[in-house]
């Protein structure tokens, strides 16, 4: 328990979100219960759910920054007065994102739109496709990492660490 919650905490630096995710764990175990074979680590198993807690809970504060950000400007009364400019700074974000997803192979474009834009499992794009799961990791890792180099070569840098995110 000790060295989970250091584990945690170092990731964090924050007591209250480190007793957050730690109980978070213990009760992910608890759901699983069932299922934890025991060949395999338990320590390895609490440090993955650990990890995968804090991704997601970064995740979680990049899309509640971005939508305050968005709702901060959207009620800012000179929004109205720049709303062309507004909409050429997403155009021209749109087709450097496009511009990013012409860079990937084929399948890697694929797998990429069937799992963030249509936010399909890897599961669920591994059946739809007649492939692996690992097959489908292997190419969206690969897919986000084009889509980061690609945005980071535009200077769209925040843009490349929600990708960078998304592969974690």
């Amino acid at each position: 328990m000790d060295r989970l919650y250091g584990f945690v905490y170092n990731l964090t630096r924050s007591s209250d979100m480190t007793e957050e995710i730690v109980q978070e764990v213990f009760l992910k175990v608890w759901q699983i219960r069932e299922h934890i074979s025991p060949d395999y680590s338990f320590q390895s198993l609490l440090f993955t759910i650990a990890k995968n807690k804090f991704l997601n809970s970064l995740r979680k504060q990049v899309e509640l920054y971005s939508y305050d950000e968005y709702i901060t400007q959207f009620d800012n009364a000179s929004y109205l007065e720049n709303t062309t400019e507004n909409d050429l700074s997403f155009k021209e974000l749109n087709e450097n994102i496009i511009g990013a997803k012409s860079k990937l192979t084929s399948r890697q474009k694929e797998i990429f739109e069937l799992s963030k834009e249509e936010n399909l499992s890897n599961r669920e794009i591994a059946l739809r496709l007649h492939i692996s799961e690992q097959s489908v990791r292997n190419q969206l890792s690969c897919a986000l990492k084009v889509m980061r180099e690609e945005l980071i070569k535009k200077g769209l840098y925040v843009v490349s660490w929600v990708f960078w995110l998304l592969e974690c």
